[in-house]
């Protein structure tokens, strides 16, 4: 089940990638990008049902031959809703972006030649589920798509500018989730995201400069500057 995930995840992220190389046939890339996250959610909701209930009666369907019975991702996603106490904040949001995913593809089964336009419920899914699975499972974009600089800075950049804030929210209730003893994270200059740790912002994958004011001791991180000031007190570092 994981390797069927990260397979689809592998499919999407090669989109994402050719589509940035090369629009003319942002079509087919968009189109192939929103299938293959949607089976990567898919399998994500099946496996997750079957950790917080294993005994699920949506899990034990055949069909009338006896062979094994795949639930859809709606059926998966309304009954994984029945269980979100066992399930983190982050993982609760996630599956109210995957809702809009499932939207979407559906959508595009029911009238295949519709042009897509905003893919944001794929790209928002994407980035989730990356985050998902390395959590929960441990398994890392690097083993599914290994690529420099790292593929999310070009899956986010097809992210609409009015859902940033919501997936930077995202962003620090995961962190916030990885490292419950740490309390702040710094702001990220590029994204504005509090996200900044290990001399990387976690919202916008960037990297970033991290830097402590000889003068008052203030913490602070700059990206790309090459004159970095602190915001406190405006002394150069």
């Amino acid at each position: 089940m994981l390797n069927n995930i990260k397979d689809s995840l592998f499919h999407a992220l090669a989109h994402f990638s050719e589509l940035a190389i090369n629009s003319a046939d942002s079509a087919h890339h968009k189109k192939w990008i929103v299938l293959s996250v949607h089976h990567a959610a898919e399998i994500y909701l099946y496996v997750v049902l079957s950790a917080v209930s294993p005994q699920n009666e949506l899990l034990k369907k055949t069909k009338k031959n006896g062979k094994p019975w795949f639930p859809s991702s709606t059926s998966l996603l309304e009954e994984l809703n029945k269980f979100k106490a066992n399930l983190s904040k982050s993982e609760v949001k996630l599956l109210s972006v995957l809702n809009t995913l499932i939207g979407l593809r559906h959508d595009l089964m029911h009238n295949p030649k519709s042009i897509i336009g905003d893919i944001s419920p794929a790209v928002w899914s994407t980035l989730a589920l990356l985050r998902a699975i390395s959590r929960r499972y441990g398994i890392s974009t690097e083993e599914i798509f290994n690529f420099s600089p790292p593929i999310e800075i070009e899956v986010l950049d097809l992210l609409k500018w009015e859902h940033l804030s919501e997936y930077s929210e995202f962003v620090e209730q995961v962190l916030a989730e990885e490292f419950p003893d740490k309390h702040d994270f710094l702001e990220c200059p590029n994204c504005g995201a509090c996200a900044v740790t290990m001399n990387r912002c976690e919202g916008c994958f960037e990297n970033i400069n991290m830097h402590e004011c000889h003068s008052c001791g203030q913490e602070f991180a700059t990206f790309r500057d090459p004159e970095p000031k602190c915001p406190s007190c405006g002394a150069r570092v």
